[in-house]
């Protein structure tokens, strides 16, 4: 039988759509006001994957379009993005109009390669978007050097940093 979260709201032992338990503490400390979410997410029969994917959609492709109008990125744009990266990354250029320019990635960090940024770059390019990947940061120093050289933006991605340090500073 499958049990709703408003029954699992009244039975301290109930389970919600996906059979894992929902304890009624947890239910009560989310409040009214984000519980309809709430409820679609866990009784609307999604997946965890496009669950993510839709709360990626509605809410973190828009933010990472508001951060490169910031940064002066435009319609038409290059950013230069690293060649191994999660989608993400380049779908936010693209969803800005901006065109992502892939450039390959240091074998030893998978991080984006700095010495082949440069033939990368073309009159268009606004922007180098480094991502710092599974505990490995990019290489700033000639990253940031590339950038004041041609006037670019540097847009970190950390996403992805889970436990990397630069400069004896941890990330996450």
């Amino acid at each position: 039988m499958k049990t709703t979260f408003s029954t699992t709201v009244t039975q301290a032992e109930g389970m919600n759509a996906t059979g894992l338990p929902v304890p009624a503490e947890a239910v009560a400390a989310l409040g009214t006001s984000k519980r309809p979410k709430v409820v679609i997410t866990i009784n609307g029969g999604y997946s965890y994957r496009s669950t993510v994917a839709a709360y990626g959609d509605v809410f973190m492709l828009p933010l990472a379009a508001e951060h490169r109008t910031a940064a002066g990125v435009k319609a038409g744009d290059e950013v230069i993005v690293p060649a191994y990266s999660f989608i993400a990354t380049a779908l936010a250029v693209l969803h800005h109009g901006a065109l992502p320019v892939f450039v390959d990635v240091d074998a030893r960090t998978g991080c984006i390669d700095p010495a082949l940024i440069p033939a990368a770059l073309s009159p268009r390019t606004r922007a180098i978007m480094p991502v710092h990947i599974h505990g490995a940061p990019a290489d700033l120093d000639p990253i940031l050097a590339i950038a004041r050289e041609h006037n670019l933006i540097v847009i970190e991605d950390a996403a992805q940093a889970h436990g990397a340090e630069q400069n004896g500073h941890r990330e996450i």
